[in-house]
Parts: C-alpha cells; sequence; structure tokens
C-alpha cells in the first residue's frame, strides 16, 4: 500500500528530467489525503521547475531509497509544503523526537498541560484559517488541519468515519496518558474555535475520540 502522501503507480506519470540540467518536470496530480482524493483526482497540471542540481541530486537519491519515481517524491514534499509547512510557520515551530514530547509531557504536571491546550488552542486553528481565506466548516478543517496535522507532525494519528449524525474523528497516539489529556483539551479548543460547536470528547489511554455533529 502507498503511503498517504504519495500516488500509486497507477497514478503517476514519470518526470521529464535531463542528465545536464537542474529542471525537473512536474506532471503534479495532488492526492495526499482522502478527503481530497474525490474531489482533487481531476484536477492536476504539468509544470517545470529549475532547482540547483545539488537539490536534484539529492532528491534522486532520496527517490531512489523509497523505490519511488522523481515525480512522487517531489509532488509529495510540495504538497507538504502547501498543507502544512507554511501553515506551521506562522508560529515558527521546534522540532521534537517522539522520545523527547513523550518525557517532556510525563515529566509535566496534567494542570499545566492542560491549561496550555485550553489558551492557545484555538488561536492557532482559527488565526490560520483566516490568513489562508479558508471557510470554516467541518469539512475544511479535516482535510486542511487534523489531517495534515496527522501525517505530519508527529502529535497524533488521525482518521474519521461518518456516522448518521455526524462525523467520528479519530486521534490515536503513544506519547503517554498526560499526552492524551493535553490533545483532549487541544482538540475541543480547536473544534470549538473554528466552528463554534462543542465536541463531545472521550479518551482511553492512547485514544481519544471526537464526535461532531452537522449543522
Amino acid at each position: 500500500m502507498p503511503h498517504p502522501g504519495v500516488m500509486p503507480d497507477s497514478d503517476r506519470i514519470n518526470c521529464c528530467d535531463t542528465e545536464t540540467s537542474g529542471v525537473i518536470s512536474l506532471n503534479t496530480t495532488v492526492r495526499p489525503f482522502s478527503r481530497w482524493n474525490a474531489r482533487m483526482s481531476k484536477r492536476y497540471e504539468h509544470v517545470s521547475l529549475r532547482i540547483p542540481l545539488e537539490v536534484r541530486e539529492g532528491l534522486l537519491d532520496e527517490s531512489k531509497s523509497r523505490v519511488t519515481n522523481l515525480n512522487a517524491l517531489a509532488t509529495r514534499i510540495l504538497t507538504k509544503y502547501v498543507s502544512f509547512d507554511r501553515m506551521m510557520e506562522l508560529e515558527g515551530p521546534v522540532v521534537l523526537t517522539p522520545y523527547l514530547l513523550s518525557n517532556l509531557a510525563n515529566a509535566s504536571a496534567v494542570n499545566a498541560l492542560v491549561e496550555t491546550a485550553r489558551v492557545h488552542s484555538g488561536r492557532f486553528a482559527k488565526h490560520a484559517f483566516a490568513l489562508y481565506r479558508v471557510e470554516p466548516t467541518l469539512d475544511n478543517l479535516i482535510t486542511r488541519y487534523f489531517e495534515p496535522m496527522g501525517l505530519f507532525s508527529g502529535w497524533f494519528r488521525f482518521s474519521c468515519g461518518l456516522d448518521p449524525l455526524g462525523e467520528s474523528l479519530v486521534f490515536e497516539h503513544n506519547l503517554g496518558e498526560n499526552w492524551t489529556k493535553f490533545l483532549e483539551c487541544y482538540i475541543t479548543g480547536v473544534i470549538r474555535s473554528v466552528l463554534g460547536t462543542e465536541p463531545e470528547v472521550r479518551s482511553d489511554l492512547g485514544l481519544i475520540l471526537a464526535h461532531v455533529g452537522r449543522g
């Protein structure tokens, strides 16, 4: 099964690059996230990018190590920037390994973590939606925030399922009980801030389930 951010072979068109230049030609059918697949499967465009030769060689080496092609790798990198990195740059992110994050959370007082989540959760998501002119809907919250965070942040793994009354949002991690308490409050704050509604949230060990009704 291909990685969620990489197109399956049947959807790829090989890039047209030369051995003597840093020009990479991309046929970019971007299909990074589950909810995007249906609405973006027919949206693609052929583009050419001029890049330094050192960057091209690095991309070629990485594509070989991942047993994929250059077009798929470059598309994944650009998709990650558009969907996740530029949003994170609003805050000036600090990179932590899962081991370090887990230990910091477990060494912190739960009350302090919950208060941090309560104060900061809604502000960032709401600001990002306003800055990039994204309509504050449940679908956009899933595709523009929770799915990219689930793929790239290391905070949680995200999935969701339909039910007759709304959406069940599922967040999983293995970073410890204190992180569960943080995420439970954080997820509640994000949903409340962006959608103006109060979700039903419950948790058990490394699993947080949030139910959000549809208007």
